[in-house]
């Protein structure tokens, strides 16, 4: 079977889950308490044992819906009646996006449902109590699973997720080639010594580290990075946490934050988490701020801060040098290509509206910058690149936009009131309701 042949979608059925990709092929997932899965490619011809990547939330994850193609003009709406019958008034153009909008939101609802009710009944294999701690984590649940199986696991998920993460991805701290085996090992031995065994520090603060961890904070990277840093000052640092979530483990482990991250910023920005699967805003702020010093020359400016609240201080006083700054050099030398304001920039790619309008030259940039007191004028280069580009949103509130490019697809990627601040949720929900509304998303 061809990509083109495959369908997106999943299906359940004589207790299979059934889950077609163009991109990724075919994959067979068999429920508790078999637990095994294959895979076979577009170009394949034939399966292989893997390890399925299934979400067991209440909301699980059915991945990109395939768009139907809907027609698009009027002469094609003429032919498609022609063709399949049924009522041929000539709907006027005006008419033809609400139309196209309505039925592709329609059929994308039904897929939807269709997909979620195959993954509830994929979820419904596995007992109740292993579902509701399985779910809770951000990633590898299939790993977890396996790990249930084995005598001790589900205790070890409950009183130490981030060892019980470790332990189920065994051999990607540690090359071996028998992970189930190595599990069951790492599962009787004391956790200090099954740490150990993974390249974490073999202390009994590392065991209790491991145990802080969120479960949503449970991703590969975040806990090699954890692994790593437990050593040095930011190990130390959150050792004074009560729970280390998405934020606090990124945070430890950004290396843009070694040199202001403290343990009350730490615990601030676990404070402030409203999601632990979300990072916070701290991070757009330091990365700014980064940027922002890097091409000022001055990084090591860069202090230790104590908390968000002075996290966003230090970052509107950078933004205000370097706003004053480069732009003054930009006006004073307006011939030079690279600087010059009034030259457009590349067109807007989703079309604005009187609420929301495309800043189309770096003078836009600029005055968006003084207006909105942030580093928007930071991202200039990124803009002309065609990497990202820039909105000013008029209505319900001032605010600036973001958009970046994803390859082939554009996404939303800032929102931001005055001084970084956030922006109402009518706000968020109108921004959004624009960019859906333009097909910009991803299909």
């Amino acid at each position: 079977m061809s990509a083109r042949e495959i369908k997106d979608g999943v299906v359940w059925k004589n207790s299979k889950l059934y889950r077609f990709s163009r991109r990724e092929g075919i994959l067979v997932v068999k429920g508790w308490p078999d637990l095994v899965a294959y895979r076979k490619t577009p170009k394949g011809r034939a399966f292989f044992s893997c390890r399925a990547d299934i979400c067991l939330g209440p909301k699980p994850d059915v991945g990109r819906c395939q768009r139907k193609q809907l027609p698009r003009t009027v002469e094609s709406v003429r032919l498609h009646e022609e063709v399949f019958g049924g009522h041929r008034e000539i709907i006027p153009e005006a008419n033809i996006v609400d139309v196209e909008e309505e039925a592709r939101r329609k059929w994308m609802a039904e897929r939807r449902a269709k997909d979620e009710a195959a993954l509830q009944s994929f979820a419904e294999t596995f007992p109740v109590e292993y579902r509701r701690v399985l779910a809770r984590f951000g990633s590898r649940q299939w790993q977890l699973a396996r790990l249930c199986k084995l005598e001790g696991g589900l205790e070890m998920i409950n009183s130490n997720p981030g060892l019980a993460f470790a332990i189920a991805n065994s051999w990607v701290f540690r090359m071996n080639s028998q992970p189930t085996r190595t599990a069951r090992r790492l599962l009787r031995i004391p956790r200090r010594k099954a740490a150990a065994w993974l390249g974490f520090p073999d202390s009994e603060r590392t065991v209790k580290l491991l145990g802080k961890v969120d479960p949503a904070a449970c991703y590969i990277y975040l806990i090699l990075n954890l692994r790593r840093g437990i050593p040095g000052e930011m190990g130390r640092a959150l050792g004074f946490l009560p729970r280390l979530n998405v934020d606090a483990l990124s945070l430890a482990s950004s290396g843009a934050a070694r040199a202001i991250a403290t343990p009350r910023l730490l615990r601030d920005v676990v404070k402030r988490a409203e999601d632990p699967g979300c990072l916070g805003e701290w991070h757009e702020l330091l990365m700014d701020s980064r940027r922002m010093l890097r091409r000022l020359g001055t990084l090591e400016e860069l202090k230790p801060v104590f908390s968000v609240r002075g996290l966003k201080r230090l970052h509107d006083k950078i933004s205000g040098a370097y706003t004053e700054r480069f732009g003054d050099e930009a006006l004073a030398d307006p011939v030079d290509p690279a600087e010059d304001l009034v030259t457009p920039l590349p067109p807007p790619p989703i079309p604005g509206t009187p609420a929301i309008i495309p800043l189309t030259t770096a003078q836009d940039i600029l005055d968006e910058a003084t207006r909105m007191k942030h580093c928007v004028l930071s991202l200039l280069e990124d803009v002309r690149k065609g990497r990202c580009y820039i909105y000013h949103v008029a209505s319900p509130e001032s605010a600036t936009l973001e958009v970046s490019s994803s390859g082939r697809s554009w996404k939303l990627a800032q929102l931001k009131g005055p001084s970084n601040r956030r922006v109402q949720p009518e706000t968020l929900a109108a921004v959004r309701a624009w960019f859906n509304s333009t097909g910009a998303a991803p299909g």
